[in-house]
């Protein structure tokens, strides 16, 4: 990473701005049930990700790098970041659902699933039953 950038927990409120910017969904984020991290640099979020716990699994949420810190390995060790916060706190498994990062999250060690075999809890949130399209692909790494 070339740019000084600080990883840190960070309210979902604080990241409207570049979800909206990313075109990510705002609408369902519970801060109850999830954990959402900024990069922030100069006093500025300049990349975020959050996962939601479901039980003994997380959904990854929200991944989104601004454009001018990209290619730098922000992605990475944000995506890093959520697999490591994930793992301490015991979930076996994160899942994912995207329409235009799949290899990026293969590069990451994620794999693709089939849709209808996700578990129920993943099939139960409104990212997974009214947010994705249909063509969404279905993602997931093994912690344990």
């Amino acid at each position: 990473m070339q740019k000084q950038v600080e990883i840190v927990e960070i309210h979902p409120d604080s990241l409207l701005e570049i979800l909206t910017e990313a075109s990510l969904p705002v609408s369902d984020i519970d801060p109850d049930s999830s954990t959402f991290y900024g990069a922030i640099f100069n006093n500025k979020v300049v990349g975020c990700i959050g996962f939601q716990e479901l039980g003994e699994t997380a959904l990854l949420r929200s991944l989104a790098v601004k454009d001018s810190f990209q290619k730098q390995g922000l992605g990475k060790e944000l995506t890093n970041k959520v697999i490591k916060e994930a793992g301490k706190r015991a979930k076996a498994s994160i899942y994912l659902l995207t329409t235009d990062a799949e290899l990026f999250f293969v590069r990451m060690g994620f794999q693709k699933i089939i849709k209808a075999s996700a578990p129920d809890i993943l099939k139960k949130t409104k990212q997974y039953s009214e947010i994705c399209s249909d063509s969404a692909v279905v993602m997931k790494i093994d912690l344990a």
